[in-house]
């Protein structure tokens, strides 16, 4: 008979030194639970964790795409790029206010419109 995914199953004589064995009966009693509690909840965190960072990876991933994608062979766009960059990183915390989001928008216009260039004051 095939299990459910949901089934509880016992395992058999997991081995493991002494000095981890009582970490983990220390970590059990500070959360109050039982060493066979504490043990799968720490199962659960690692793969909860590994699944996360995978998730994070392929955004990651993606996002290099995009910007490959918006930058490859184009100065320009670069640039503009490098620009907004270093304005997010003049102003911490940018994104919580509208004065603030304001003045980057106006520094890239002055940037992107520049007055030598368009011959404009």
């Amino acid at each position: 008979m095939k299990r459910k995914k949901t089934d509880v199953v016992q395992l058999s004589k997991i081995r493991m030194r002494e000095d981890l064995r009582l970490r983990l009966v220390n970590a059990a009693e500070r959360r109050d639970a039982t060493l066979n509690g504490e043990i799968v909840h720490r199962l659960e965190q690692s793969f909860g964790r590994d699944a996360e960072k995978q998730t994070m990876e392929s955004q990651v991933e993606k996002d290099a795409q995009i910007l490959n994608l918006m930058l490859a062979k184009n100065d320009a766009s670069a640039d503009v790029f490098r620009k907004l960059l270093h304005e997010m990183q003049l102003r911490p915390g940018w994104d919580t206010k509208k004065q603030t989001i304001r003045e980057i928008a106006d520094v890239l216009h002055r940037h992107i419109y520049n007055p030598e260039i368009f011959g404009e004051e």
